[in-house]
């Protein structure tokens, strides 16, 4: 019931018996298998229920809604190498407002080849999608989203180890897609391209230190003037999926710096993390957390700091039962071009969400929920604040 948040993080470079062992622990839970092909196939419908705010605006209109996704996450073993590839759609419907109803797809592939002290790693993704593409935009329009990058890792001593990364992601919105007057593909279409070096050491056999250099060139296919050059530097944890906690983060300076002067750039600090607590069975804490530029839809505000962090909290409460528990708080802090002359060119909006549900479990990969969440964003520019409540039942189904 949350809005997707389209920043993912990926952390590519690990040593080939990491990544061994992650897609093999992972290839092992399938529910189905043929031959070398292990297949693990799910369905759920979330989110059947009132959402009491539709269009996130200041005067709400509700509408029953509900979603069903498909999935299916498969692994290849080709001798020492794996393929992985998934395949989502989120079918949305609403029963009054027509307009809002889509089909959103979701692909991604990996292929991982270990050598002796050399892994090579391939990936795609492909997204397209009427999700909101954010906090900030209330519309949910059309775009689509392609990532095709790579790394290379070489192991330079026992636990240490060395690499190289580049990823090319192109983002388009369907033309004549307006919000608020603006034309988001005019403003948002664009390609990044990143390259970086990267150092890894296995601290211990669950848990490994990063440390990575990255430079990032954003060009925009119609709004050159947005057009930037950033410097990364980063470092932080990464932990395996079998351990007690799992996931990983990172801590960085970013120099973002726009290719045309009238523009102001940034120099600070960003962060990104996406870790998970488990306590014996029956307890589960996440925490993700990011900070960093994104760009902004709006002229006089070109981009903004995200700046903020969810927490989930999932209980056992008896037998099959379980309860739920979020809370989550962002701040988007705007930067506006250097001679334009507005009140609002460095305000701040912040957005407050919580919500919580229980749960009963049938069997693994089978759950029935109820769940309930509130979001708000406060804002000084008019017709920017809102507040909106959603509630409903959610079924899991794992085949």
């Amino acid at each position: 019931m949350k809005l997707k948040l389209l920043s993912l993080m990926m952390l590519v470079c690990a040593a080939a018996p990491a990544f061994a062992q992650d897609y093999e622990g992972d290839a092992a839970k399938a529910r189905m298998q043929f031959g070398p092909l292990r297949v693990n196939p799910s369905i759920a419908l979330t989110n059947a229920g009132v959402d009491n705010n539709v269009f996130n605006s200041p005067v709400p209109q509700s509408d029953f809604t509900m979603t069903l996704t498909p999935r299916a996450d498969m692994w290849l073993r080709l001798s020492r190498s794996w393929v992985t590839f998934s395949a989502k759609e989120d079918l949305v419907y609403y029963q009054k407002f027509v307009s809002e109803r889509s089909a959103n797809s979701n692909y991604w592939a990996t292929l991982h080849v270990p050598l002796t002290r050399i892994a090579f790693n391939v990936r795609g993704a492909y997204l397209d999608t009427r999700d909101r593409p954010g906090f900030e935009i209330d519309a949910r329009s059309q775009h689509t989203q392609y990532d095709f990058g790579g790394s290379v890792e070489l192991r330079l001593f026992g636990k240490t180890f060395a690499g190289v990364t580049a990823n090319r992601t192109q983002i388009n919105f369907d033309r004549d897609q307006l919000y608020l007057g603006s034309d988001l593909s005019h403003e948002l279409d664009r390609t990044m391209i990143d390259a970086g070096l990267t150092v890894r050491h296995q601290l211990t056999p669950l848990t490994s230190a990063t440390f990575s250099l990255e430079k990032q060139d954003d060009t925009f296919h119609y709004s050159h003037w947005r057009d930037s050059e950033s410097m990364r530097i980063a470092g932080g944890l990464k932990f395996d999926p079998q351990g007690i906690i799992s996931g990983g983060g990172q801590v960085g300076f970013r120099h973002f710096q726009p290719v045309l002067g009238t523009v102001e750039g940034y120099d600070g600090l960003t962060a990104n993390a996406d870790v998970s607590y488990r306590a014996l069975a029956s307890t589960r804490l996440g925490v993700q957390m990011m900070r960093d530029l994104q760009y902004s839809y709006e002229f006089e505000q070109p981009y903004y700091l995200q700046t903020g962090v969810t927490v989930t909290v999932s209980q056992l409460v008896g037998g099959p039962f379980d309860v739920v528990g979020k809370w989550g708080a962002y701040t988007l802090g705007y930067r506006g071009q250097i001679e334009a002359a507005s009140s609002l060119l460095d305000r701040t909006d912040s957005l407050r969400l919580f919500g919580g549900g229980v749960g009963y479990r049938f069997s693994k990969g089978t759950r029935f929920g109820f769940d309930v969440e509130q979001q708000q964003r406060i804002s000084d520019a008019p017709g920017r604040a809102y507040a909106g409540l959603r509630f409903g039942t959610s079924v899991r189904y794992g085949f």
